[in-house]
């Protein structure tokens, strides 16, 4: 009996791979790199207008 976790299985869709060998790990941080770079800066953004805001109220 074929288990669960044949990728041969005829459904053409592999299960997605264990994120183990470096190369898989360096696409990773390459697809997050930039994600998380934007987030910071969208945070920063946040926090500066956030002072602008506190420090025209005053």
């Amino acid at each position: 009996t074929p288990s669960a976790l044949d990728t041969d299985s005829g459904t053409g869709i592999d299960p997605p791979s264990p994120l183990t060998s470096p190369q898989q790990l360096d696409l990773f941080e390459d697809w997050l790199a930039p994600r998380l770079a934007a987030r910071e800066q969208a945070i920063a953004e946040a926090y500066r207008r956030q002072g602008e805001a506190i420090a025209y109220r005053q």
